[in-house]
């Protein structure tokens, strides 16, 4: 209990003087089609800013589905959820089926629209800074060329048709984009963000139009899992830091920069976010001991809130902390370097500012 509270506290400390640990990272995978499946329905499941992970077992009669996500399950959730199964197994048990004859359906028609309005909230985040990146920018050539591209398939407002902007932006971005070596990361990230929800819809019914799997998928189960709450127990802030910086001036100056760094931050299981700092060296613990896990992409984030997995909890715990220590340690002397140039050049300001003064007198 000791060693997870000094975990939990190294957590909290390292994670609040680096939020970011490193760059972000898209790994390129060769995934199935039901980890494709299992990724894509990670996508249209997470509503706002929540995070959702899908684990799929296919049996030879049936396909489970659980689902979990980081809080409580809601009725509009239930329902959402239900009416996602019940036109996945209308689709199946009318399989094989083309893409056109899929994709003309009524239900597969109202399952797009049902995506698009549960997504809303999350969908606008995204869209949103598509939007920051082509206003105001319209002359640069990649923009130039999203636009001419768009106002060809959509003749209304392009930013007013949320299924038909995400559908143009996934064939922007496979056709166009993702080969386009000249584009922007950031920008590509947010063409492909605001079209994966059309892939998403794509991809989950590739699986369930082929005959081959007709029989699991016309039964598929799927399950919602209660989310995982702990109480975390931690030490105070000013407890981690004050073993690693002993003069207390030093420490109040470091708390200082750390609250004002504070101020500026803009804060396989499938998921539909990147891994997160913790969860990357979880699972590189785990791929460690033997086990294949695939990972998709790491945001090198870290969080406060994260939770110790039951399984390896005191071997990772205890090769973690050295982890931590080490971020913490490195990040309290990059700051000290920082305040001891700025006084430094305080004092040489102080010093030429009274040599002007003597000049004068």
């Amino acid at each position: 209990m000791a060693q997870e509270k000094e975990f939990y506290s190294k957590v909290c400390v390292a994670g609040s003087i680096k939020f970011v640990v490193d760059e972000a990272s898209e790994e390129d995978v060769n995934l199935s089609e039901f980890d494709k499946f299992s990724c894509n329905l990670a996508i249209i499941l997470a509503r706002d800013r929540e995070v959702v992970a899908v684990n799929l077992k296919l049996l030879p009669s049936k396909c489970k589905v659980y689902i979990a996500k980081n809080g409580a399950w809601r009725k509009e959730d239930y329902e959402y959820v239900n009416k996602i199964k019940e036109i996945l197994i209308n689709v199946s048990k009318d399989a094989p089926m083309t893409f056109e004859k899929t994709y003309a359906r009524k239900d597969m028609v109202d399952l797009a629209i049902t995506v698009m309005e549960y997504c809303c909230n999350k969908f606008g985040y995204r869209l949103d800074k598509l939007k920051k990146d082509v206003t105001g920018n319209e002359e640069k050539i990649y923009n130039k060329s999203f636009l001419d591209y768009v106002k060809a398939q959509i003749k209304d407002d392009i930013f007013e048709l949320p299924i038909a902007i995400s559908r143009v932006c996934c064939k922007y971005y496979h056709k166009i984009a993702k080969k386009d070596s000249t584009i922007p990361k950031k920008f590509l990230r947010h063409i492909k963000k605001v079209g994966s929800y059309f892939e998403s819809l794509i991809d989950i019914t590739k699986c369930v139009r082929k005959e081959k799997y007709k029989i699991s998928f016309s039964c598929i189960d799927m399950h919602l899992l209660d989310p995982i709450t702990d109480n975390q127990v931690i030490s105070p802030w000013s407890d981690i830091a004050k073993t690693f910086i002993h003069d207390s001036k030093e420490y109040e100056n470091f708390k200082k920069m750390c609250l004002e760094d504070q101020d500026k931050e803009n804060k396989f299981i499938a998921v539909s976010k990147r891994s997160c700092y913790l969860c990357e060296l979880y699972i590189k613990f785990v791929q460690s001991k033997g086990h294949n896990i695939t990972v998709s992409g790491l945001h090198k984030k870290l969080y406060h809130g994260w939770k110790l997995p039951d399984t390896f909890k005191k071997q990772f715990m205890s090769d973690t902390i050295f982890v931590l220590d080490n971020i913490i340690e490195h990040e309290i002397g990059h700051h000290a370097d920082i305040i001891a140039k700025s006084d430094s050049e305080a004092e040489s300001v102080d010093s030429d500012e009274e040599s002007y003064y003597n000049m004068m007198s």
